[in-house]
């Protein structure tokens, strides 16, 4: 049997094409995961779909969506604290999501911070005008 060199260049382009085949998968599973947790929380199986959301956060670190999503399954279990984190991630990686900001009124007013919710529904009716 006869072993054939590979140069560095074919190796380099190898390379290259594994890479794109691996971030082509990548970008599927995030979109894939995001569509089964929304399939579970329409369901109201709302903790199912907290834990694919993480999943889908898993592969794609900035999903604003998901991370929106999140927020409101976990409001939907009584966890204002923690929707408020995932609605804070949304907003840190969509700075004008009116919605995120909304719904962190929402959780806030839940916990009686009337104040710090009357300013977050102040920029979620800035942002939605704009």
């Amino acid at each position: 049997m006869k072993i054939k060199i590979i140069n560095i260049k074919q190796l380099i382009i190898l390379y290259s094409l594994m890479l794109l085949t691996i971030s082509e998968v990548i970008a599927d599973n995030h979109q894939e995961y995001f569509e089964k947790a929304n399939d579970l929380a329409t369901q109201g199986k709302w903790q199912d779909a907290i834990e694919v959301y993480d999943l889908a956060i898993k592969y794609k670190s900035d999903f604003v969506e998901a991370y929106y999503n999140k927020g409101v399954a976990l409001y939907e279990l009584g966890k204002p604290h923690e929707a408020i984190i995932a609605y804070d991630l949304a907003i840190k990686y969509k700075p004008d999501d009116a919605k995120a900001y909304y719904n962190k009124g929402v959780a806030l007013e839940k916990l009686g911070r009337y104040q710090e919710a009357k300013e977050v529904f102040n920029r979620a009716k800035y942002l939605s005008k704009n």
